[in-house]
């Protein structure tokens, strides 16, 4: 599934928009809900697919590369991509988990593995193993305090703020740590 539009992101709109986002029984196919709840799976896999912008990913200071391939030509990105020092770059995040339920996982039997008592063993105390796989890519550098949709403010032509991501020095960072 591909992000939502920049054309039609509105970052002032509490900066997340998602294009995809559920869970499935990894077994099955089916997805998780009323009839089919998280409880009834053992393989869950659950994806998201979203923008992320605004205050979110505000950044002060942004730099660029004027040559990103060689590193050379460190400087400030231009005025058109900040506004008082801050940039708010538009992140495009691909996340998939993926969760496996512990089949001897058992309350009573974790409990007396925490109080060292007879009968406790670790492997009860997992309820589930998961593992996350994220992608972060840079899709826009953008100046902040927009208050209307990206196309409406900053023009039909997104090419330069698109382009400014090859520049940008690690402008999404942030945002796999928090999401």
């Amino acid at each position: 599934m591909a992000p939502p539009a920049l054309k039609d992101f509105n970052p002032s709109l509490g900066g997340v928009e998602c294009s995809f986002s559920e869970c499935r029984d990894a077994t099955t196919g089916y997805t998780l809900g009323l009839k089919q709840p998280y409880a009834a799976t053992d393989k869950t896999v659950c994806s998201r697919v979203c923008l992320i912008g605004g205050r979110l990913t505000r950044v002060k200071n942004l730099e660029r590369y004027d040559n990103p391939e060689k590193r050379t030509g460190r400087r400030k990105v231009h005025a058109k991509f900040a506004k008082s020092y801050y940039s708010e770059p538009v992140c495009s995040l691909h996340k998939k988990v993926m969760c496996t339920k512990n089949k001897d996982f058992h309350h009573g039997n974790c409990q007396k593995f925490r109080n060292k008592q007879a009968g406790g063993k670790a492997a009860h105390c997992e309820q589930e193993n998961c593992h996350v796989q994220k992608k972060v890519d840079c899709v826009a550098i953008i100046p902040p305090f927009m208050k209307d949709t990206a196309h409406k403010v900053l023009g039909a032509d997104l090419s330069a703020y698109t382009n400014e991501c090859r520049h940008a020095i690690n402008p999404c960072d942030t945002v796999a740590l928090y999401m």
